[in-house]
């Protein structure tokens, strides 16, 4: 659906509004992704209703979990340029870890789940 990347509205429609893989955006489609469009969405929709202009923006960021061993993971965060845009000061998440596996096998799912689809992430 095409919509202005930033605000996530649709470009000639006013009511009609997309995130995730449904909307025409340069990023890289990915729960991270959504993550971040929907805190956008939701800001934007309540200043479009009460007439206000669109302050939030989405900055394109996407993150794609990398396996590189059975039990290791790297962590690519980077914008709709792909650029690098780690979101943890002086973590190295371009690094692989156990404990990157273990965030995105365990906890990321219940994130999913139970935060980001009810708005809570």
């Amino acid at each position: 659906m095409e919509v202005d990347r930033q605000t996530l509205r649709h470009i000639r429609f006013p009511n009609v509004w997309s995130l995730g893989d449904a909307a025409a955006t340069t990023n890289s489609k990915s729960g991270g992704a959504l993550r971040k469009q929907t805190k956008v969405l939701a800001k934007n929709l309540v200043a479009a209703r009460k007439g206000k202009p669109l302050r939030a923006k989405y900055n394109g960021y996407s993150v794609c979990p990398f396996t590189v061993s059975r039990d290791t993971v790297v962590f690519a965060e980077f914008d709709d340029r792909y650029w690098p845009m780690p979101t943890i000061p002086r973590v190295p998440t371009w690094n692989e870890s156990k404990l990157s596996w273990v965030v995105d096998r365990d906890i990321f799912p219940q994130v999913y789940w139970n935060l980001i689809l009810k708005g809570r992430a």
